[in-house]
């Protein structure tokens, strides 16, 4: 649990703190890791220490604390962001937003996991360190005893 509270506040910090702006037709980066942020707030008023920390705009914690969405609600938000994440144009983003991208793809996808499981889903435990951390678990050699 404490590791997921960490790699939370490392979300929303990189999040916050990559300043990079690529506008892409209607969307940008920004606007993604700004709706990823909130939902992530929205997701910490569901489950108690998910988010460990946040210094970003008081306006976007005080939406998350007085009117957060249901969890299906916020599962169908990840959904979207994932979708938006996948069309966004890759071509000449910088070495900077590719990383960026690749980072907010890989946290929503941790925050879809969670979703799942705060939804009452019991993931296998390679499923959920899949998700969660895009770690595949590590099966120990059997013991002969």
């Amino acid at each position: 649990m404490r590791r997921t509270r960490i790699i939370a506040a490392l979300c929303l910090t990189g999040a916050l703190g990559l300043a990079a702006c690529s506008g892409r037709g209607d969307d940008t980066l920004n606007a993604i890791a700004q709706d990823y942020v909130i939902m992530t707030l929205e997701i910490g008023e569901r489950e108690d220490g998910y988010v460990d920390a946040y210094h970003g705009p008081p306006e976007w914690a005080e939406t998350a604390r007085t009117n957060p969405r249901t969890v299906e609600q916020l599962r169908a938000a990840a959904a979207a962001l994932s979708q938006r994440l996948e069309q966004f144009p890759t071509r000449g983003l910088s070495d900077e937003e590719v990383q960026r991208r690749a980072y907010l793809i890989a946290h929503v996808n941790a925050a879809n996991t969670r979703l799942r499981m705060i939804a009452g889903e019991e993931p296998a435990f390679a499923d959920e360190a899949e998700g969660l951390f895009r770690r595949p678990a590590r099966h120990a050699a059997p013991v002969r005893l």
